[in-house]
């Protein structure tokens, strides 16, 4: 009895702990109601909140804590017009709730714009086939929106990241072709918002992405084709569209540590450069771009490979 008894202690044990590890992954997140200076789209700061809120409750490693008290100390110091305001105060509501980080986004900038779009066509003369040019300019209308999002650690109270993004959409043709009332022009622009979002969180909590196995090789045991982990919680399958010059190219690289005056750094050897090809769940299926005999040496050596999004 007294054997089973630690047994089943011994097993409760483990499972605490091993829950315990896997909430350590989850980063719990307040995010503070975003402001607006005056004229620029005071009346579209809650739409912004929601598209941030939305990036980071789309990947599990996040939880957004409950923002009813940290809406109830912006209002009672009266921030919403004011874009850079962030006192101890508020960091430490966020810690109060559980919050390891905070997000403060703001609206900088909101402008229509008319833009001349310069048309052409080639219409033919059923007569006697000959193609004209024809040219003509088109007002259109250009909406313009620039949000800024920072991080705070509450720990320390500093500013974790930054990004300024910058979201820009074209109304082609005049009033009666373009989206009725025009506000909502902007909340398809505040739309686009979530992806450049989700593509910084990427980079400032990057998924640990590793090298599972090779998953295909030419008939000569070359592989094409390699098996990584990371796949839809670094949102590859939505790459193209967040990485810079549409390219969805990752670094496969050995993580290597050098000591320097006494302390480690790391030293990431770059081995290749791979292409997402597909996604399936958790992992990626990825194409080898260059590096295939680097990647085979390494792996048969019992090597450890990585992968990072070479940029956003």
């Amino acid at each position: 009895m007294k054997k089973y008894v630690i047994l089943l202690l011994m097993s409760l044990c483990y499972v605490s702990n091993a829950r315990g590890q896997e909430e350590d992954k989850i980063v719990p997140i307040g995010i503070l109601p975003v402001t607006s200076l005056p004229n620029s789209g005071v009346q579209f700061t809650e739409h912004v909140r929601e598209q941030i809120t939305s990036a980071f409750t789309s990947k599990s490693r996040f939880i957004v804590v409950d923002r009813t008290r940290l809406d109830a100390i912006y209002k009672e110091r009266n921030l919403q017009m004011r874009e850079d305001f962030m006192d101890g105060a508020i960091v430490e509501q966020g810690k109060s709730i559980g919050a390891r980080y905070l997000v403060n986004g703001s609206i900088s900038e909101l402008n229509f714009n008319n833009v001349n779009t310069k048309k052409t066509s080639y219409p033919v003369d059923k007569v006697t086939g000959k193609v004209y040019i024809r040219e003509w300019i088109r007002l259109d209308l250009q909406v313009v929106l620039v949000v800024n999002v920072k991080i705070i650690d509450v720990e320390t109270g500093a500013v974790k990241s930054t990004k300024t993004v910058t979201s820009s959409l074209v109304f082609e043709g005049n009033e009666s072709a373009r989206p009725n009332p025009s506000e909502q022009m902007v909340i398809q622009n505040i739309n686009n918002l979530r992806g450049y979002i989700k593509a910084w969180i990427n980079s400032v909590f990057p998924v640990e992405m590793k090298v599972v196995q090779i998953e295909s090789s030419d008939k000569k045991g070359i592989p094409k084709t390699i098996l990584v982990t990371g796949g839809s919680e670094m949102d590859m399958q939505h790459s193209k569209s967040l990485i810079i010059n549409t390219s969805s190219e990752l670094e496969v690289f050995e993580s290597r540590i050098i000591t320097l005056d006494g302390r480690e750094i790391q030293r990431p050897l770059v081995v290749g450069n791979v292409v997402v090809e597909k996604v399936e769940g958790e992992l990626a299926v990825c194409k080898i771009k260059n590096g295939h005999e680097e990647i085979l040496q390494s792996m048969n050596a019992g090597k450890q490979l990585f992968l990072r999004i070479k940029s956003y």
